[in-house]
């Protein structure tokens, strides 16, 4: 496959570092958050964000964030060890919820909106009620929980750890199922494709591994990056996976071969997060969003060929 990469736009307005980003998954909207405590809303073409979302008299790194897949509901994960929340409607506080004795690093919703599961440098990923806030699990891992993903079918979580572990764990049980993979550094960042059968790791070594989910057999190992790799996720068809690096760059790689098919290098600082639209827009294009350490959100037109 061949692609072509184009900047769209570039989005300021935060003002310290951007630490994530997350697609709305049923409309044309992207939010982000990082350094300066607050979740900004974008509109892919416009300048301003739609929408400023801060807790009031909370100041806090928010390190995560997701919307809710059935109701206007978005979460962050501060390093207060607490869960933000917003009505995206109004664009009013929801709750704050506590349960971590440490920094809330990673956040999911599952698919059917039913939990929300959070991890944390206190070594607990926390499964709780999405709405009511109420604990139904707790996966304890011996050192911090930097990543954490649903499986499609939200059978399973998947968590990347310091201690250069990946696990599959059964959400129900709360039982560990395999170390997926043991790397030699932290594992930053886990993905589970759409598809279910392969899983991504973005490593402290600075490179990506592709994973059969269900054996942990690698597929592929991405190199080219010059630094760690901070963020990896799959495309809506499984068949492209971006990698977002502390070299200041993002890369695209063709899953099924493992081929680089793309660089964009046009931050002056680490990539922190990299996320692609939902839906597949016409000619099989998608959006490719990234966030970095030098302030900026940058939206890239991505169209794959044969």
């Amino acid at each position: 496959m061949q692609a072509q990469l184009g900047p769209m736009h570039s989005y300021a307005g935060h003002t310290g570092p951007v630490l994530a980003i997350n697609f709305h998954p049923r409309i044309e909207r992207f939010a982000s958050c990082g350094a300066d405590s607050s979740v900004r809303l974008w509109i892919p073409g416009y300048n301003q964000p739609s929408l400023t979302l801060t807790q009031h008299n909370q100041t806090s790194w928010l390190f995560a964030l997701g919307f809710h897949p059935k109701i206007e509901l978005l979460a962050g994960a501060s390093a207060t060890g607490q869960v933000w929340l917003w009505d995206t409607g109004p664009g009013h506080s929801a709750g704050i919820w506590g349960g971590h004795d440490a920094e809330a690093l990673a956040l999911a919703f599952s698919s059917d909106g039913s939990q929300l599961a959070t991890g944390s440098a206190d070594g607990t990923v926390l499964i709780r009620d999405s709405l009511k806030g109420s604990r139904l699990g707790r996966l304890l891992h011996p050192d911090t929980v930097c990543s954490l993903t649903w499986s499609p079918d939200d059978q399973y979580l998947l968590t990347g750890s310091e201690d250069g572990q990946t696990r599959v764990w059964d959400a129900a049980s709360e039982q560990m199922l395999a170390v997926l993979y043991q790397s030699n550094g932290w594992v930053n960042s886990v993905a589970w494709s759409p598809s279910g059968h392969l899983i991504a790791c973005g490593l402290e070594t600075g490179e990506a591994i592709v994973l059969e989910a269900s054996t942990g057999q690698p597929q592929h190992i991405l190199e080219g990056h010059t630094a760690s790799v901070l963020s990896v996720a799959f495309s809506a068809d499984s068949q492209t996976l971006a990698t977002g690096s502390a070299d200041g760059t993002a890369r695209l790689w063709e899953v099924a071969t493992g081929h680089l098919m793309a660089v964009a290098g046009n931050h002056r600082q680490a990539v922190t997060a990299v996320a692609f639209s939902p839906q597949i827009k016409e000619r099989d294009t998608f959006w490719l969003a990234t966030a970095s350490r030098d302030s900026l959100v940058r939206l890239w037109s991505l169209a794959i060929s044969p």
